[in-house]
């Protein structure tokens, strides 16, 4: 081979390379910008939780959680994924653990995983649309532990049924401070309604300064064919800088097949002091009347409790120690023994939550 061969052979392995580097570098740089405008404005999050608990009768609690007793136990692992676009995103929330079987069912119903799983779209500036499955309008505490100010659930929670809803709500930004939303959806019990029974509700929604106002309705069809409506009162007012109250009032009623009746009504009152930039007291105190025994199994059974807890934020990293006490003004919860009722119950508990 001449040193024209040579040379030839030399210039087009040269072109080649050059050409191959020049194409690798330009998918790369696209493989890049598809990458970030695929991730882009997409938040990933999570939060999980554990905690102690001594139960003065030496049981589980009777409100959600359903705590262990004298054991360090397990809430859940949450894991969320989010992406906001210009006029549309989604959202979802995956979580594993106690808390998610008594509330969503686990494993044991369709999608029971899932805390929430929807779509929107901004369709105006001041109209929303959501499809998919929801967190609830209806309720004051949130599902997860985290951003309540107790870590123990109250009874407006614990026996509040929609821990989630499917279907398709609307929201209109009426004004600066008032909002609405409508929606209509799945029973309240069933991620999928294979009763294709459907509820309605709706939320009025006030928000100015030192106060925020919100009252809706839920009613419709359950899978038993029996009617249920809730309605829902929630106000928080900042009383002072370090000072803040709220109040959650939660109405159900529910007509069944047999021309039975059922109804109660929850009241519950928040208080919250700041001591320090990450270090608050937090005191909730609330009345259940159950004339029907719908809740606790007894009739004509008014309860009431008392949580008194403190909260100390390092980061991320959230320490809540608590104490509780309830009382019925019948024997209303369960002794040592597993048989006997007692009026009282109660409990020392430390919660420990992180998120991210």
């Amino acid at each position: 081979m001449n040193r024209t061969t040579d040379l030839k052979y030399t210039t087009g392995f040269s072109l080649f390379f050059f050409v191959s580097l020049s194409l690798n570098a330009q998918l790369d740089s696209l493989s890049e910008k598809t990458q970030n405008k695929f991730f882009k404005n997409v938040d990933f999050s999570g939060n999980f939780d554990t905690y102690y608990r001594y139960s003065f009768n030496e049981t589980p609690s009777a409100t959600s959680m359903i705590f262990d007793h004298n054991s360090f136990s397990f809430g859940w692992l949450s894991l969320g994924l989010s992406k906001e676009g210009k006029k549309t995103g989604f959202a979802t929330n995956v979580a594993l653990g106690p808390r998610v079987q008594q509330f969503f069912g686990g494993g044991a119903e369709p999608l029971g995983n899932i805390r929430d799983l929807y779509a929107y779209w901004n369709i105006t500036p001041k109209l929303k649309s959501r499809i998919g499955i929801t967190q609830p309008f209806l309720g004051y505490e949130a599902d997860e532990a985290h951003p309540n100010r107790l870590y123990s659930g109250s009874y407006g929670y614990s026996f509040l049924p929609p821990a989630s809803l499917t279907g398709l709500e609307f929201e209109y930004k009426i004004s600066s401070s008032v909002s609405a939303l409508a929606g209509v959806y799945n029973s309240s019990l069933a991620r999928i309604d294979f009763d294709n029974t459907k509820h309605l509700g709706a939320q009025l929604i006030y928000e100015k300064g030192i106060a925020s106002i919100k009252t809706g309705f839920l009613t419709g069809e359950e899978p038993d064919s029996s009617n249920t409506f809730m309605a829902e009162w929630i106000g928080d007012f900042q009383i002072a800088k370090k000072f803040e109250i709220g109040s959650n009032i939660i109405y159900h009623y529910q007509a069944f097949l047999n021309d039975e009746v059922a109804e109660w009504l929850i009241l519950t009152l928040y208080g919250k002091y700041q001591l320090k930039e990450n270090f608050y007291a937090a005191l909730r105190g609330e009345y259940v009347a159950d004339p029907d025994a719908a809740l606790f199994g007894v009739t004509d059974n008014g309860v009431t409790s008392f949580t008194f807890g403190l909260n100390w934020r390092i980061e991320n990293l959230h320490l809540r120690p608590e104490i509780r006490f309830d009382n019925g003004s019948n024997p209303t919860f369960v002794e040592s023994n597993g048989t006997d009722l007692t009026n009282t119950d109660g409990h020392v508990m430390l919660g420990v939550m992180y998120n991210f």
